[in-house]
């Protein structure tokens, strides 16, 4: 898998215990977006397609990890020109959310982003209808 990994805030713990705002962390695989990150990520807006993140299926997780907050993300290309300002866009967002954690950013190339990883929110946006993105994954299925 080809990442590229961007850190940014400060750790408010030592790595071995968990930021005081993290669920309990178990052994059972996590669901990929925590729910509590879906407002911070949505004001982070691709300037290139008009859409919000995550509703435009660039976010493949966000979790709370014993270090802070973990993020993996994909572009809608792999040259996109836009890929640093995302990222600095979505530290900052969550930032002023959980201003007192870390947030690493990973920029995923694989698997890449297809128009199937869009919610109906962000098809709408486009002037799209269901049937117009191909594959059957739908987005709702990730949010907690």
């Amino acid at each position: 898998m080809n990442r590229t990994t961007m850190t940014s805030g400060h750790n408010s713990g030592s790595p071995a215990e968990p930021h005081p705002q993290a669920p309990a962390l178990t052994a059972e695989p996590s669901v990929p977006i925590d729910g509590g990150f879906i407002p911070a990520l949505r004001e982070v807006v691709d300037p290139e397609v008009g859409v919000n993140i995550v509703d435009l299926g660039l976010v493949y997780r966000a979790e709370w990890t014993a270090d802070g907050i973990s993020v993996l993300m994909t572009m809608t290309s792999p040259s996109c020109p836009m890929a640093e300002m995302l990222v600095d866009d979505v530290r900052n967002a969550l930032h002023r959310q959980f201003p007192d954690a870390a947030a690493t950013v990973e920029i995923c190339r694989d698997p890449p982003w297809s128009p199937a990883r869009m919610t109906e929110a962000g098809r709408r946006q486009l002037g799209w209808s269901s049937s117009d993105a191909p594959g059957s994954f739908t987005a709702k299925h990730v949010f907690t």
